[in-house]
């Protein structure tokens, strides 16, 4: 189901079973929402609420499928990540024991619930803003959590104690 236009991040495609669980959300460029449905209604209003900063946490019906056991873990952790704050793939792995960079951040990538498993909580050291949604969703959503994590001192200051915590090892 494609919803209406959303605050901040524009149109959501919800790939949904049957029984109303959410297992996809897809940015969307299709502005044509679907027929409504009570479910449909429900979604929107959540997702609304929670864009607009009425609310801190989503409470959506969804199921996770055909993710490997890693896959499954960072999600896990990525869902741990408090409203307002931020980790780098660094931070994640090793909240997870695990120096895979890259494949926390396939992970991050290939997330089918982003914003339920708020993935743009997660940033690079070089490029922070990088989001499946792309980098202008990405700054809005960090914004409307905590303004001050889309400052350059913010991340520079992230890219400081990363290096620091490299030379104490």
């Amino acid at each position: 189901m494609i919803l209406p236009t959303l605050p901040i991040i524009g149109c959501l495609k919800l790939i949904t079973t049957l029984d109303d669980s959410i297992i996809s959300i897809q940015f969307s460029n299709d502005e044509i929402p679907t027929k409504e449905s009570d479910f449909s209604n429900y979604c929107y209003r959540e997702l609304h609420s929670y864009l607009n900063g009425f609310t801190k946490e989503l409470n959506l019906p969804f199921k996770l499928n055909q993710l490997n056991p890693f896959h499954d873990k960072i999600l896990q952790e990525i869902k741990r990540i408090p409203y307002g704050e931020t980790r780098t793939y660094k931070e994640l792995g090793l909240s997870v024991n695990s120096k895979a960079y890259q494949a926390i951040g396939s992970a991050c990538r290939k997330n089918p619930l982003p914003i339920i498993f708020p993935c743009h909580r997660v940033t690079g050291i070089k490029n922070p803003f990088f989001y499946q949604g792309g980098e202008m969703k990405k700054k809005k959503l960090l914004e409307l959590e905590n303004p001050s994590l889309i400052t350059p001192s913010h991340f520079s200051y992230q890219q400081n104690m990363d290096a620091r915590r490299d030379i104490c090892r």
